[in-house]
């Protein structure tokens, strides 16, 4: 019942984070030319992959040590604290050597480039407090922070927009200032544990856990962002605007499968550290959601074709493109469903070979899709790189730790 409970209260809490996007975008989709959508979008993707080389994914050691009654926490957060200070210092020195070449391979300003990677500092500092949240059990806490930071976007966005002035620059400004204000909370709050130490140890113990994590979730963002390079390279900055905005209505499915996600990893964490592991709950819940988000996104596909209604002319796209976005999601949340065992036995070299492999089909499929249908071809390729993705991981999980799924049918 209490996994339940939880499960709604991300799960509205991640509606609204992720609504705000998806209301924000068809809001400046009614004075905002395609172009400057483009720019946007692409300032976000760039921000994503710069996410995991300043945090060298510390969050998953988070997730995992919060159980590990032989770390003082408070200690283990000050070691990521100077982990993320060393990683922030290296890729700004990268930054002055490769800002040039990012900025004309995705079409932005240099000085959004180097924006991207304040909002990329700001955003996983706050999203590691989230994580805490979701690990100490206050899932209210977690609202409260996800509805502030939302709240903030909006009104900096839709004002400025409205009685300032009609620029895609608001919005940029929105993620900076909602995800910079957090970030101030957050170190207040770890100044005030006033610890300091630096435990060469534990700094060891959180690179060696989650270092081999890093090439998999640059490789995650990239999957993401490779259809949107090809469409601005191929098509324009211009066609990657409209592209985008279809691809944030198929990311509707991401949202739902993201928040069963956060309430069910940690979950399934407690359940696999127990002395003796039933799995027959583990194997139940897992097929429940499988068909439940399959109803869900049946429902959603079908309701689709109506949001698209509602966009302005410059932003009309085929109701296919919406359509492979979202299979792709569907496949990519029965995915989590497999990839969590992984995690939680440290089988970061298995993920890593899985996310390269997902990660080159999919350049190979947008190369080959993007020239010849333009976006239906990119959405084609996210579609056939999360089924991969999916396949993959389950037949690994299942040949490595023989879930037993057998025991689901009473005898």
């Amino acid at each position: 019942m209490r996994l339940f409970k939880n499960v709604v209260i991300y799960g509205v809490s991640n509606a609204w984070g992720s609504g705000v996007s998806y209301l924000l975008i068809l809001f400046l989709t009614k004075y905002i030319a395609p172009e400057g959508v483009g720019i946007i979008t692409n300032f976000q993707y760039l921000a994503y992959i710069l996410i995991p080389l300043i945090s060298l994914s510390t969050t998953s050691s988070i997730n995992r040590e919060y159980y590990n009654n032989d770390i003082e926490f408070t200690e283990f957060i000050w070691q990521v604290v100077y982990i993320y200070l060393t990683t922030t210092s290296i890729v700004m020195v990268v930054m002055l050597l490769l800002g040039d070449y990012i900025a004309e391979l995705t079409a932005l300003p240099l000085k959004l480039v180097w924006f991207s990677i304040a909002y990329a500092m700001f955003f996983q500092a706050v999203e590691s407090r989230m994580a805490v949240f979701r690990l100490k059990d206050k899932p209210l806490f977690f609202a409260g922070w996800k509805f502030g930071r939302g709240l903030i976007e909006i009104a900096i966005t839709v004002g400025c927009v409205l009685w300032v002035s009609q620029d895609w620059i608001w919005r940029i400004d929105a993620f900076l200032i909602g995800n910079g204000f957090l970030f101030l909370l957050v170190i207040i709050r770890i100044l005030k544990t006033r610890y300091y130490s630096y435990n060469k140890s534990i700094i060891k113990g959180i690179i060696n856990y989650s270092l081999p994590l890093v090439p998999n979730a640059v490789l995650g963002a990239a999957i993401g962002f490779t259809d949107k390079l090809f469409i601005t390279n191929y098509l324009g900055i211009e066609a990657n605007g409209i592209y985008s905005v279809a691809f944030q209505l198929g990311m509707i499915i991401s949202l739902l499968q993201n928040s069963f996600n956060q309430a069910w990893a940690p979950w399934l964490y407690k359940e696999l550290s127990k002395d003796e592991i039933s799995y027959r709950p583990i194997l139940k819940y897992s097929v429940y959601f499988a068909l439940g988000f399959f109803v869900v996104c049946l429902g959603i596909v079908f309701v689709a074709p109506h949001f698209l209604e509602y966009l302005n002319k410059e932003y009309a796209v085929p109701f296919q493109v919406v359509a492979f976005v979202m299979g792709g999601f569907f496949f990519h949340g029965l995915y989590k469903l497999f990839v969590n065992y992984l995690y939680y036995y440290r089988q970061t070299n298995l993920i890593l070979f899985i996310t390269i492999s997902v990660a080159v089909m999919n350049i190979v499929l947008n190369w080959i899709f993007v020239p010849v249908l333009g976006m239906e071809g990119a959405a084609l390729a996210t579609l056939g790189a999360f089924l991969t993705q999916l396949t993959v991981t389950a037949f690994i999980v299942q040949r490595k730790y023989k879930l037993p799924w057998k025991s689901l049918i009473k005898v």
